[in-house]
């Protein structure tokens, strides 16, 4: 059996409540008195979630500094800086999740989302077909290839990916808005706004929300 720490065990009885103030106590208790890779991870995670992004990264960096090889700690902290804007150093950590588990179809379609954010449209495609030939065509990284089309402006090319990922995906509001813009792009502008309002009509959070509307 592999110990777990009590206080990494109260963290997780904690997030399970929803309580996500204790359960970062916890976890932040756990770190310091047995720091693992899972703990370190769920600490990172829930300080990126509740906004506390400094500590977010000093954690993932310290851990880091101790165990380079940790995968999933570098995409955990692209995955933070990403959500902070902080494109070109996240980059930096998703390549290095890349590298080392080269068949990771997340970190891969994670790394395309910010290339495409960084305007590295070619790479972006090349990295998103590289991360659906791992992911079994997952309507999330068909978007990404698709969205990474688009903004290369390879329109016909992205419309097909695109409708792929709405008929994959239908309730997905970024995936609609992503298609109605390759189809208002392409001078479709009445399906267009079909998809536009089936982005918008359940008022789901997305990024591209305030565009789309």
């Amino acid at each position: 059996n592999v110990y777990t720490p009590a206080g990494a065990f109260l963290g997780d009885v904690a997030l399970a409540r929803g309580q996500s103030r204790p359960a970062i106590d916890a976890y932040r208790q756990a770190f310091k008195i047995q720091a693992s890779s899972a703990t370190a991870l769920q600490l990172v995670r829930m300080l990126s979630a509740q906004g506390e992004a400094a500590e977010a990264t000093s954690t993932a960096s310290q851990w880091l500094k101790s165990n380079p090889g940790d995968a999933a700690m570098h995409k955990a902290l692209g995955d933070h800086l990403a959500r902070n804007r902080d494109f070109t150093r996240a980059r930096s950590e998703y390549e290095a999740a890349v590298k080392l588990a080269p068949n990771d179809a997340q970190a891969l379609n994670n790394l395309a989302n910010v290339l495409i954010k960084l305007k590295d449209y070619k790479a972006a495609i090349s990295t998103a077909e590289l991360a659906l030939s791992k992911g079994n065509n997952e309507p999330i990284i068909v978007d990404t290839l698709g969205w990474a089309l688009f903004q290369d402006g390879q329109i016909d090319a992205a419309l097909l990916r695109l409708r792929d990922a709405r008929l994959r995906s239908p309730s997905n509001p970024e995936v609609r808005y992503h298609l109605a813009a390759t189809l208002a792009k392409a001078g479709k502008r009445a399906e267009a706004r079909d998809e536009l309002q089936a982005a918008l009509r359940e008022n789901l959070p997305f990024e591209g929300k305030a565009e789309a509307k």
